[in-house]
């Protein structure tokens, strides 16, 4: 009677391994939304486990699952490394963005324009040529797993934006992230180049990080405005004049311009994670996504 238990219970067992690793396949075959929504895409505290796309925006769901590729597996389409038995956790984290941005009604026409960007013209250029020597930068130094080179104007209002993002980022993922800064001044922002050299002039990364930070929360009105701001920060006026526009100050605004124009950088705000373009919206959501894709195809 016990051996014919222990058979029992061995086969129950194989039977539940079994369906559980094929559930994913068979699912989506099926396309059925409420696993869909519920099951395939991850949870994430931006959002609540309980709720469902309706039946136009799951077809848009399916139907970008099935036309875009993973980026780590680029023979196959997302919907096929979902059904793939070692889950692809890049083609996760990109069908979780995609049902965010769905769920805020975002077209899925743009969310299709911004995918194709990010998987065809980021995910598949390298940028070997970003240069990360010499310049400032905020978090994790040694080996960190995601490196985010952020080319900024101090005059954008997108760009003050997006740098509030990456200091939330950073500090949701201290062990993770190492952030470079680099300039890239509009020619009608009329203080963003002074502001960049001044930036520059401050010596160490930390002071770097302290008076940028102050810089980017301030409006910015005149250059009395800009001196304030300095002597706010405890730094020497003096100095800080003396270095801005020293040979230094200059050559590593110069060549952060020459390598944005290689790279055909046309405006700001403009990210690199490990390298590879960012694409996605401006928000910390996607920021987040782009995080753990660029972390799962290192």
């Amino acid at each position: 009677m016990i051996k014919y238990i222990h058979i029992l219970a061995f086969s129950l067992t194989i039977h539940f391994l079994f369906s559980s690793t094929y559930v994913l396949s068979i699912t989506m075959k099926n396309k059925d939304p409420h696993y869909v929504a519920n099951t395939l895409i991850l949870n994430h505290p931006d959002r609540s486990n309980n709720i469902n796309l309706d039946d136009l925006n799951f077809h848009n769901l399916l139907d970008i699952l099935d036309h875009q590729i993973c980026p780590k597996h680029v023979n196959n389409n997302i919907s096929y490394c979902l059904q793939n038995r070692h889950r692809c956790k890049t083609s996760y984290y990109l069908v979780n963005w995609i049902y965010y941005n769905l769920k805020r009604e975002t077209p899925s026409s743009l969310i299709v324009n911004l995918l194709d960007k990010e998987i065809n013209n980021s995910m598949t250029l390298y940028y070997s040529k970003i240069f990360q020597e010499d310049y400032n930068f905020k978090g994790m130094n040694i080996k960190p797993s995601v490196i985010i080179t952020n080319y900024s104007d101090f005059e954008c209002p997108h760009c003050k934006k997006v740098s509030k993002l990456v200091d939330i980022l950073c500090k949701q993922y201290p062990n993770d992230i190492k952030i470079i800064y680099k300039h890239f001044p509009i020619s009608f922002h009329k203080n963003a180049k002074i502001l960049a050299m001044i930036a520059e002039s401050c010596g160490t990364s930390e002071n770097f990080i302290k008076l940028h930070r102050a810089l980017k929360n301030k409006n910015i009105v005149n250059y009395i405005n800009i001196y304030e701001i300095i002597k706010e920060c405890g730094f020497d006026i003096g100095k800080i004049r003396q270095q801005t526009f020293n040979k230094k100050t200059y050559c590593k605004l110069s060549n952060s311009l020459k390598e944005s124009r290689i790279m055909m950088i046309s405006g700001v705000p403009t990210m690199f994670f490990n390298n590879y373009q960012y694409h996605l919206n401006a928000e910390l959501f996607s920021l987040k996504t782009q995080l753990e894709v660029s972390r799962s195809i290192k």
